[in-house]
């Protein structure tokens, strides 16, 4: 061969190294009907979205596999709390990237990173080595140290992912009962899946993807789903939680037919599954005026005064412009238009939309301060 046909710089090792990265992450996918299918949608936040349909599945997964942290050996994360900050560190900036990128926002190192619960999640941590303590699976000693350093925690220090997703083998299941709030537990759960990957990626689609089955865990997921305890009325699914697990099903079930996993006559067996159509709630409910005071009352009863008046102006416009949390959070100063009076708003499907409001003192002050 002719030396000087052939050329090895580092630059081409990078590159080939990202491509072949590439090029497995694509032969991951496609035998994973569900993230290809995930995949398949659009990139945004808004329901209908790649976040919707990875939430919706998740759950369903993780209902069928069970919580991930019960796969996490916790004990051996514990027994060393400098590289456990610094996969919270991991875990929490990956979250940031996910969620800029599902808004269509640029990341930026530069910027602090605002509104990931990293206090719940930090709770959760010292809640489980605590509970280890307990079992007697860590010492105190080793408690005081992790103390120690959530004590020095700062995600801004650093945000270089030192870990990727899926770093960390899973165990057989074990049984903690950590007691947790819900925030604090949805929080553990999310970092529990960054360890050892998400349910979505672990579980066995094809396994589920044959009609009866199918038919009859969608059926008692959504029944599990159900709060018996309003009143002597039992409470039901609405249609459109039923209608949206079925079509994310079968997209699902569309993408392995097209990766050859499934036969098309189990796909079209799957097309014909019908789920009880559940039951809206009556129409008619709305709040008093005395309620509206009393909660407009309560966001500002906060020592905090810039919270207090920020919670109070996202109350009255979710209310008077008829907005859903998903869209009064993916709201940017730029979206307000203060001689118009209105705002851009981004809602279902990444339909837009201008929204009147009213001009208020709380709003003038809280958009002042940007």
């Amino acid at each position: 061969m002719d030396p000087r046909s052939f050329s090895l710089r580092a630059s081409s090792l990078r590159q080939q190294t990202e491509l072949a990265q590439r090029v497995n992450q694509i032969q991951y996918t496609s035998s994973n009907p569900a993230l290809s299918y995930i995949y398949s949608l659009a990139a945004t936040d808004t329901t209908g979205g790649q976040a919707n349909a990875k939430y919706t599945l998740e759950r369903l997964s993780r209902y069928i596999i069970g919580d991930s942290f019960q796969l996490i050996d916790w004990a051996l994360l514990f027994s060393d709390p400098a590289r456990l900050i610094e996969t919270v560190k991991a875990f929490l900036i990956q979250r940031a990237r996910q969620k800029a990128k599902m808004k269509s926002q640029h990341f930026s190192e530069k910027l602090p990173l605002k509104n990931l619960q990293v206090k719940p999640l930090l709770n959760a941590l010292l809640t489980v080595a605590k509970y280890l303590q307990s079992e007697k699976t860590l010492s105190l000693a080793e408690v005081i140290l992790f103390e120690e350093h959530l004590s020095r925690f700062n995600l801004n220090e650093d945000k270089k992912i030192t870990l990727e997703q899926g770093w960390l083998q899973p165990i057989e299941p074990q049984f903690y009962r950590f007691e947790l709030s819900t925030q604090s537990r949805v929080m553990l759960e999310a970092f529990s899946c960054f360890c050892i990957r998400s349910c979505v990626e672990r579980f066995d689609w094809i396994t589920l993807l044959y009609a009866p089955v199918l038919q009859s865990t969608m059926q008692s997921f959504l029944t599990d789903r159900i709060e018996n305890t309003f009143g002597d009325q039992k409470k039901s699914y609405a249609p459109a939680t039923a209608d949206n697990l079925l079509r994310m099903l079968r997209g699902v079930a569309q993408h392995a037919w097209l990766a050859e996993l499934i036969s098309v006559e189990t796909l079209e067996r799957i097309k014909a599954i019908k789920l009880p159509r559940g039951s809206r709630q009556s129409s008619g409910r709305y709040l008093s005026y005395q309620e509206l005071d009393h909660i407009s009352a309560l966001t500002l009863e906060q020592k905090n005064e810039a919270k207090a008046l920020r919670d109070n102006a996202i109350f009255w416009l979710m209310y008077e412009a008829g907005l859903r949390r998903a869209e009064v959070v993916s709201l940017n100063i730029y979206d307000i238009d203060m001689e118009r009076c209105q705002l851009r708003v981004v809602g279902k499907g990444n339909k837009e939309r201008y929204v009147p409001f009213q001009l208020t003192a709380t709003f003038i002050v809280l958009c002042s301060n940007g």
